[in-house]
């Protein structure tokens, strides 16, 4: 048997070896390339509609500057735009005038005024050019603050009293000659304990000094009648410190408010007022702003 695969015998059991050879592809025939006749631009074609059209010297448009309208007959020379970005130097800018200073105005200082203080176991005096004092967070927070009246015997008609505010905002008074010995009013633990030592006195519990916020101390006449008042009222701290103010420049009326006290922070200012009232105890709480209290009549507040 030879190797020649053209000859050997076929295989009924092989079908996918019925074709010997694999078949070679034909090659695909390409179209003839047409050829264009070239375009000459030099020959001149008939003219339509009776225009010439010269097309053997085209013109290009001249873009070298900007289109003149100047139709004078003489062509201006092309503008050239300057793109530089250069401020270095200042091109053709008028200068600015010449500067103009504004007046500066000159404020004066702020006037502050100290506050005085009250140095452990000295004495001060309240007095119309220096009428207000400050006392520390220790004098305003240790101990009590002790008010009494040294008044003579002469001034037996003069009486005092206080009305405050608490921090809640309640308000009314204490007034130990006519029975209102604390405040505030049914307190288990008052905060001003009225002394009745014939003239009236108040013992204030610094203890409870953040739940007082102002408090003034008032003067009327227990007949009603205006009267001279002589005499001192005195301030006393836990420290021995001692704050003064005296009655004597205060004209014959029958009321008067002699003292204040305001809680700033923690720290009491007390300040010699000295204001006349021409009316009763009523009056001189509403000339002071204690316009809360309730009164029965001129004297006698409502709780």
């Amino acid at each position: 048997m030879n190797g020649d695969p053209h000859s050997a015998p076929a295989r009924p059991d092989l079908t996918f070896l019925r074709r010997r050879t694999r078949p070679r592809p034909q090659p695909t025939p390409q179209a003839a390339p047409v050829s264009t006749p070239p375009v000459d631009y030099t020959r001149r074609s008939a003219p339509q509609s009776g225009a010439d059209l010269d097309l053997s010297a085209p013109s290009s448009p001249d873009l070298s500057g900007p289109p003149s309208l100047d139709l004078s007959g003489d062509e201006p020379a092309p503008q050239v735009l300057d793109l530089s970005l250069d401020l270095s130097a200042t091109k053709d800018v008028p200068s600015p005038g010449p500067a103009i200073d504004s007046p500066r105005v000159e404020r004066p200082p702020r006037r502050v005024r100290a506050w005085r203080r009250l140095a452990a176991g000295d004495r001060l005096v309240l007095s119309a050019q220096h009428p207000t004092v400050a006392l520390t967070r220790i004098q305003s927070g240790v101990g009590a603050l002790t008010i009494r009246s040294l008044c003579p015997e002469s001034a037996a008609d003069l009486r005092f009293g206080c009305a405050y505010t608490v921090r809640s905002g309640k308000s009314s008074t204490v007034s130990p000659t006519t029975g209102r010995t604390a405040g505030p009013t049914g307190a288990h633990s008052p905060i001003i304990t009225g002394v009745d030592d014939g003239r009236g006195g108040f013992d204030i519990d610094l203890r409870q000094c953040r739940d007082l916020d102002r408090l003034v101390i008032y003067g009327f006449t227990r007949s009603g009648a205006p009267t001279a008042w002589p005499g001192t009222i005195t301030v006393a701290t836990a420290g021995g410190g001692r704050i003064e103010l005296a009655l004597n420049d205060l004209p014959e009326t029958a009321g008067c408010v002699v003292l204040s006290l305001f809680n700033v922070h923690g720290q009491f200012v007390l300040r010699s007022e000295m204001c006349p009232i021409n009316g009763t105890v009523r009056d001189a709480c509403l000339a002071f702003g204690f316009d809360d209290i309730g009164w029965i009549d001129g004297y006698t507040p409502l709780d």
